[in-house]
C-alpha cells in the first residue's frame, strides 16, 4: 500500500474515532445543559440555557453530518486503490443485510445525525413555548418531525437495501 492510501486510512479512522468521541462529550454536555434547565427559575436564564443547547446541539449535528460526508469520500476515495480489501470488507459485512438484521441495523453515524436532529427540535420546543407558542402546537409539530425521522430512516434504509 502506498504512503498516501496509509495517510487517507489513518485519516478515515480518525475521522470515525472522532465523531464517536465529540458526540459522547457533546451528549454528557447537552445533559448538563438540561440538569441546568431544570434547576434554575428564572426565565430568561431558562431561555438563555435552551438557546445555548439549541446551538450545541445544532452544532454536533452539523459536524456529525459533515464528518460522514468526508468518511464517505475517503472510503470511496480508498474503493478504488484498495479494491481487494473492499472485497473482502463487504463479504464481512453481509450480516447487515441478511434476516432481520437487515431491518434493524442502521449506520451508527447516521442514527448521531437524526438524534441531534430531534434534540435540536427538543431545544427549539422548550423556546418556542417559553416564548407563549401553545404547547399543543409544539406536540403536532414534534409529532410530525419524529414521523418524518422515522419515514426518512425507513427510506434511508430502503436505499441501503438497494446497493446490496
Amino acid at each position: 500500500m502506498p504512503l498516501d492510501d496509509e495517510n487517507l486510512w489513518d485519516y478515515m479512522i480518525t475521522q470515525y474515532q472522532f465523531i464517536i468521541t465529540q458526540f459522547g462529550i457533546g451528549i454528557v454536555g447537552l445533559g448538563a445543559l438540561l440538569f441546568a434547565y431544570g434547576t434554575v427559575k428564572s426565565a430568561l436564564l431558562k431561555e438563555l440555557i435552551a438557546l445555548v443547547g439549541l446551538a450545541s446541539s445544532y452544532i454536533l449535528l452539523m459536524h456529525t453530518f459533515g464528518a460522514t460526508r468526508e468518511i464517505k469520500a475517503l472510503r470511496d476515495e480508498l474503493r478504488k486503490s484498495s479494491p481487494d480489501f473492499f472485497k473482502r470488507y463487504e463479504a464481512l459485512s453481509t450480516w447487515r443485510s441478511r434476516d432481520i438484521v437487515r431491518y434493524l441495523y442502521y449506520p451508527v453515524t447516521r442514527m448521531i445525525t437524526y438524534f441531534m436532529g430531534l434534540l435540536s427540535l427538543a431545544w427549539l420546543s422548550i423556546i418556542l413555548f417559553l416564548n407563549g407558542v401553545p404547547l399543543e402546537s409544539l406536540i403536532y409539530i414534534n409529532v410530525f418531525a419524529i414521523v418524518f425521522t422515522f419515514g426518512f430512516a425507513i427510506f434511508r434504509r430502503y436505499q441501503d437495501f438497494k446497493q446490496f
